[in-house]
């Protein structure tokens, strides 16, 4: 079988923006567990509101994760989410969330292969 590639491509992966302030939209809420705690946590994927953002290289930026601990006394993050999306402190249903757009401060670290990639600082309340 022939595979016709685009020679316009890029090695590498996803491209970064620099840090600041960004507005972000919610893609998906997965609950999972520590590996080695044991503790429930929710994964959020998250993607910049503008489909046209460009990464510092000049390539599609790829997705942003944030860790939301659910333990009762760790939940500050979780809370920072849930008031930056615009309602209150309370119980939620995550599909609730997902689509809905929000401020966070971005940073920027470096990966498991020393690449950098984005990450939430903080989520900024509405």
């Amino acid at each position: 079988m022939r595979i016709n590639v685009n020679p316009e491509t890029t090695s590498g992966g996803f491209d970064y923006v620099e840090a600041g302030r960004q507005k972000v939209r919610i893609v998906s809420v997965e609950q999972k567990v520590g590996k080695t705690s044991g503790n429930p946590y929710l994964n959020v994927r998250l993607e910049l509101a503008d489909p046209n953002a460009v990464g510092v290289k000049g390539g599609k930026v790829g997705n942003i994760f944030a860790i939301c601990t659910l333990d009762a006394d760790k939940q500050w993050k979780l809370r920072e989410l849930i008031e930056a999306c615009g309602q209150d402190w309370g119980d939620f249903d995550t599909e609730a969330i997902i689509g809905l757009e929000l401020d966070a401060q971005i940073g920027v670290e470096l990966d498991q292969n020393e690449e950098p990639r984005n990450c939430i600082k903080k989520f900024i309340k509405a």
